[in-house]
């Protein structure tokens, strides 16, 4: 199994915690909402593979791009999370755990842009 450059990013582990959070918070929508867990399911996995594909690319404006994407992946979730929890009120304590998540990433994500530019 291929040991890749993302597996020493704390920011990666972090995304990978936001995916599964992500998960299961959303596990629990009634009936109706399928298309949006779909979307924030998928947006949440995509950020971690994004940090994983930067990490192992070479030119730091490849690395800058694939966080950058990663970053808008991170917006895409908040947004559709808080259009869910109005709508249907999620459990509040993990939504919380989750915007924690969301938060701690979005920092990571920035510094590791930062330090590319």
């Amino acid at each position: 199994m291929m040991d890749g450059l993302h597996r020493r990013l704390t920011t990666w582990w972090l995304a990978i915690d936001l995916a599964e959070a992500v998960y299961t918070l959303l596990s629990t929508l009634p009936r109706g909402h399928a298309d949006m867990r779909s979307q924030a399911t998928r947006a949440a996995d995509s950020i971690a593979r994004h940090i994983a594909e930067g990490a192992n690319r070479i030119s730091r404006a490849d690395k800058a791009n694939r966080f950058r994407i990663a970053l808008g992946e991170l917006g895409e979730v908040d947004s559709v999370l808080t259009i869910l929890d109005r709508r249907v009120g999620l459990p509040e304590d993990r939504y919380l755990a989750v915007r924690g998540l969301l938060t701690r990433v979005a920092g990571g994500l920035g510094g590791l842009v930062r330090r590319l530019e």
